[in-house]
């Protein structure tokens, strides 16, 4: 699966994702790099990214590192708890990255096929526009059979 593949679906499956702006910028199996540029509607009061923006850029990294393993494609995912701690403002540009190794995601998946549904907690990291780490975030995703 090719990032722009996959970023035309996560347009298509979730309009947010599209509007904000959110573009995938690196891919692989089980990983993938997100960024978020400068855009008007997506700052705070400060003239900084708003926390919802970088959360969603964080929340859909986590996506992508679980949609690019193609063992675990076909299942229906969404985030069912999170946390973020914000360390730095963002101005110009965020990048998100989230990983799952190919041993997590077999587990992952032959858990979903036994009970029909699993859950797993992914750790994204997201840079500002100097490379500092901006936002720490943990997402755990729901994943279950169609």
């Amino acid at each position: 699966m090719i990032a722009q593949q996959l970023e035309q679906a996560l347009n298509c499956m979730s309009p947010f994702i599209k509007k904000t702006g959110i573009r995938i910028t690196e891919l692989e199996p089980g990983a993938g790099v997100l960024e978020l540029s400068f855009n008007q509607d997506n700052l705070n009061h400060l003239g900084t990214f708003h926390a919802g923006a970088i959360f969603g850029l964080g929340e859909t990294a986590g996506g992508v590192a679980l949609l690019s393993r193609e063992n675990l494609a076909a299942y229906k995912m969404v985030a069912k708890s999170a946390k973020i701690a914000y360390r730095k403002p963002i101005a110009k540009l965020a990048t998100a990255s989230a990983s799952l190794s190919e041993e997590a995601a077999g587990e992952l998946a032959r858990k979903v096929e036994e009970a029909g549904r699993a859950t797993i907690v992914l750790d994204i990291l997201i840079r500002n526009e100097n490379g500092e780490d901006a936002a720490e975030m943990s997402v755990e995703y729901h994943l279950r059979k169609v």
